[in-house]
């Protein structure tokens, strides 16, 4: 079944709670604190801006030619806040009505929700992303100087595609390495350190098209149909590496990376326009989780410029992987207020 913008609305009131909370960082005294600062006790407030961006590639082969797609949503620019308190972190962001997007791109829609954890010897992370609207990044490529309804790209409306990714990975280096200074700056790393990470997924990916995906450009002539839609699941074993360098004098600047490859059994079908649905398994394929940053992590203020994708590659049809990739440039800037010390019985109930 084909997964809608409107039909996600419906239940976005149930799924609030994933959307709002997640268990950030319950936290223990199990950590070095000559690598590890913590902020656990502090309420911290943070102002996020967010642009998000999904990227559809297709690589077809023919024996004359290999023919490449990348079709792309318009960038989601989103703006909102986040407060965190020991273990609860509750975000929103929203689109502004001041936000333009570029016209000659088409118009994208995006459903998101998610949550995960950071405990010291594990993190979760798991999402839901469904995307509408898509135009032909590479146009140019299929024919020069295409223009149409003033617009110098292939745009596609129709394309809508889900991504439901989720995660869980064991840091070996836990008494010194501090993955919530690396996501959230809750705390701070005090030394160069870096971890490898060992742990699972389990992907599904969903594309559907109302007609063939190949560009309908005149003078193009590809020589056969194409899939209008498929679903996929990949179980899979990642392994990588992340780390946090600390910079300057103060050690407040800091760099950070990981970077969490990983191999996938997938299994799913394909629907082929004008040849019908064809069921596939015992594929391999192959997913990634990569994330950079660079900030400024001080007693009070901190800010920080990050950029995370979540890729997964498909090998449904077998010598012509097709590959999804969900992408988030972030740039946020939080100040941490002293321990407010709530002691409401319901709230010490929940260890607050």
């Amino acid at each position: 079944m084909k997964l809608t913008i409107n039909n996600l609305r419906k239940t976005f009131f149930i799924l609030l709670f994933l959307l709002v909370a997640r268990i950030s960082n319950a936290q223990t005294l199990d950590y070095d604190t000559n690598y590890v600062l913590s902020y656990y006790k502090n309420l911290v407030v943070t102002a996020v801006s967010e642009s998000k961006a999904n990227l559809v590639y297709m690589n077809f082969q023919t024996p004359k030619r290999v023919y490449e797609l990348n079709y792309k949503t318009n960038s989601l620019l989103t703006y909102g806040f986040c407060l965190d308190y020991k273990w609860l972190s509750l975000e929103y962001t929203t689109q502004m009505p001041w936000t333009e997007l570029r016209p000659e791109r088409g118009e994208s829609k995006n459903f998101g929700v998610g949550f995960g954890f950071s405990f010291r010897k594990w993190t979760f992370r798991n999402f839901l992303q469904v995307s509408e609207g898509y135009y032909l990044e590479n146009t140019n490529a299929w024919q020069s100087n295409y223009r149409q309804n003033n617009s110098p790209y292939y745009v596609r409306p129709d394309i809508s595609t889900s991504t439901y990714y989720s995660t869980l990975n064991y840091i070996f280096n836990h008494k010194k390495f501090s993955n919530a200074a690396s996501l959230w700056q809750l705390e701070r790393q005090l030394k160069p350190v870096g971890t490898f990470v060992l742990g699972a997924s389990y992907i599904y990916n969903n594309f559907y098209a109302d007609s063939s995906i190949v560009p309908t450009i005149p003078n193009v002539n590809y020589p056969r149909n194409n899939n209008t839609y498929f679903s996929l699941n990949a179980i899979g074993i990642n392994f990588g590496w992340q780390g946090t360098l600390p910079l300057f004098r103060s050690k407040k600047w800091f760099i950070g990376t990981a970077i969490i490859p990983g191999f996938s059994y997938q299994f799913g079908k394909l629907t082929v326009a004008d040849l019908g649905t064809i069921n596939k398994d015992k594929l391999i394929g192959y997913q990634s989780e990569f994330r950079s940053s660079l900030g400024f992590n001080g007693d009070k203020w901190y800010i920080c410029a990050s950029y995370r994708a979540f890729g997964n590659v498909n090998a449904i049809n077998h010598s012509e992987p097709l590959s999804i990739t969900n992408s988030y440039t972030r740039l946020y800037v939080g100040y941490r207020f002293n321990d407010p010390q709530i002691k409401h019985p319901l709230v010490q109930k929940f260890r607050l």
